[in-house]
């Protein structure tokens, strides 16, 4: 989108490009970064569970259809900003 807009308006192509790339995407890094961080938490959280509360608490989760379908868009497509 950057790269189109500066050809379109007849503009250089230069670092200030990179550097404006690197800024409006700089936050997505972060947001998916900090969300494997947090997946691999919560699988050490559930190794440290007891059985018995960590198949109740993943029945749980199973029966709330709002969450599965947020996590099933986001496993298919992604997260787009």
């Amino acid at each position: 989108k950057i790269l189109d807009e500066k050809t379109e308006y007849g503009l250089g192509l230069d670092s200030a490009m990179l550097e404006e790339f690197e800024n409006n995407n700089k936050y997505k890094n972060t947001i998916f970064a900090n969300s494997v961080d947090l997946i691999h938490e919560l699988f050490i959280f559930e190794k440290r569970l007891p059985l018995s509360i960590s198949k109740k608490l993943f029945l749980i989760i199973n029966k709330n259809d709002t969450f599965k379908k947020y996590v099933s868009k986001l496993a298919n497509k992604g997260v787009y900003f």
